[in-house]
């Protein structure tokens, strides 16, 4: 994430990131040397909101790779394959609802049935928890119609880094609009 204050007045705000609660290192005013940050410290809390003063005509600059302390654990390898676009397939739901203006509609789906889980087992075989699509069997990998008006700016956003078809909410990596998570 970087941020930059382009005023005569230095800022201060909330943004939502994707980051996990911890400390970070502003890498755009120093670096990390043996564990320890030479610039500001940013703090990111438990629901991934960082609080950062932005000074006049500067910058900050926080990523995974400026988290303060010891390393992350190395993330497991994906036990689904990469998607084939030759074995894809086309699906269309038409779907007609009265709206209102701003109104969003969207759809969820998944195929936890097919492989088990549900409430009759009491192992669901489907993966629990935020950001296991890349290893949930249950995960339908999905690509994007991105071509679409400027009117659906919402689904442009949203979509972004949205590659599976599931029931455990927002991918690790899928867009925010307005810092809004889907």
């Amino acid at each position: 994430m970087v941020g930059a204050g382009a005023g005569e007045t230095c800022r201060s705000r909330y943004f939502q990131t994707t980051l996990p609660a911890g400390q970070y290192c502003d890498v755009y005013n120093g670096r990390l040397e043996n564990g320890n940050c030479t610039g500001k410290i940013i703090n990111v809390g438990s629901n991934g909101i960082a609080h950062i003063v932005i000074d006049s005509k500067a910058a900050v600059a926080i990523s995974l790779a400026s988290k303060i302390g010891p390393p992350l654990p190395p993330e497991p390898e994906p036990t689904q394959k990469p998607i084939d676009p030759k074995e894809l397939t086309k699906t269309v739901i038409f779907l007609k609802r009265d709206t209102s203006l701003g109104e969003n509609i969207f759809l969820r789906g998944g195929n936890s049935h097919a492989h088990g889980g549900g409430i009759k087992r009491k192992v669901p075989a489907c993966a629990e928890g935020p950001y296991q699509q890349p290893y949930d069997k249950c995960a339908i990998p999905m690509l994007h119609q991105t071509r679409v008006p400027y009117n659906y700016f919402e689904y442009k956003s949203w979509s972004q880094g949205d590659s599976y078809l599931d029931f455990e909410g927002p991918e690790i990596d899928q867009g925010l609009l307005s810092y809004i998570q889907v």
